[in-house]
Formats: C-alpha cells, structure tokens, sequence
C-alpha cells in the first residue's frame, strides 16, 4: 500500500467491517500505524 505521508507500507493487520474498517500498515522507518480505510487515503502498489 501506499499513503501520501508515510509512503510504501505492507499490511500486518485488519479489523472491522464498513465504515469502522481498519488496518495496521508497517511503513518501515515510519514505524506501524493503524489507518481507517473510511479516512485513509490508501493506494494499492
């Protein structure tokens, strides 16, 4: 995945169904972070 702040990611992690869907991405240097995929900008790469 890709965000326009943190960069390349792989998920790790996901939860939730809908709008209260979210994932945990690992960015690397950026460290792991958990997004709302109703917020989150994500691009597949």
């Amino acid at each position: 995945m890709r965000h326009a702040r943190f960069g390349m990611g792989v998920i790790v992690a996901a939860e939730g169904a809908g709008t209260d869907a979210r994932v945990q991405v690992n960015f690397g240097s950026a460290g792991s972070k958990w997004l709302a995929l109703s917020i989150a900008k994500l691009e597949a790469a």
